[in-house]
C-alpha cells in the first residue's frame, strides 16, 4: 500500500493579496513577466487568481478577493498572508477520500476556472492548515 503522498504533486502555495496589479508587477519583477499567468476570475469562490511559476514545476498563486467579499477581512487584520498549499491527484476521488480517511475535513468541492474547470476541493487538515486538490 502506498502512502497519500505518493499520489500527490505539489502544484502551488498560495497568499492572500489586496491588489492583484501591484502584486503581478512585484512577481514579475522578480521572476519575470514570462513566468506570471493571466488573471482567473474563480466566481465560485468569489476571488482572483493568478499564478508565477518559481521555476522546478512550483508556482505561488496569488489570491484576491472580489470587492465586498469579506470572507478574508480577518486573515488581513491579522497580517495573515499565507493562504493554502495545494496538490494535483491523478486520482481525484481516491485522493480526496484517503485524506478524509486520514482525518481531514473535507469543506468544499468545487470547478476552478483557473484549472479548465477540473475539480479541486479544499480540505483542512488535523492541524487546522488548508490544503487544496486540484483534479490533474
Amino acid at each position: 500500500m502506498h502512502s497519500i503522498g505518493e499520489s500527490l504533486t505539489y502544484h502551488h502555495s498560495a497568499i492572500l493579496v489586496k491588489n492583484m496589479q501591484e502584486a503581478v508587477e512585484n512577481y514579475a519583477a522578480l521572476f519575470g513577466a514570462g513566468a506570471v499567468s493571466q488573471v482567473y476570475s474563480i466566481s465560485s469562490q468569489l476571488v482572483n487568481v493568478c499564478f508565477v511559476s518559481t521555476g522546478n514545476n512550483t508556482n505561488i498563486e496569488l489570491v484576491q478577493p472580489f470587492a465586498g467579499n469579506n470572507a478574508f477581512d480577518a486573515y488581513f487584520k491579522r497580517g495573515i498572508h499565507y493562504y493554502h498549499i495545494a496538490y494535483k491527484a491523478q486520482n481525484f476521488d481516491e485522493a480526496t477520500e484517503q485524506l478524509v480517511t486520514a482525518g481531514y475535513r473535507l469543506l468544499n468541492t468545487f470547478f476552478s476556472e483557473a484549472f479548465n474547470n477540473k475539480r479541486c476541493a479544499f480540505l483542512l487538515t488535523p492541524q487546522g492548515h488548508l490544503t487544496e486538490i486540484i483534479e490533474a
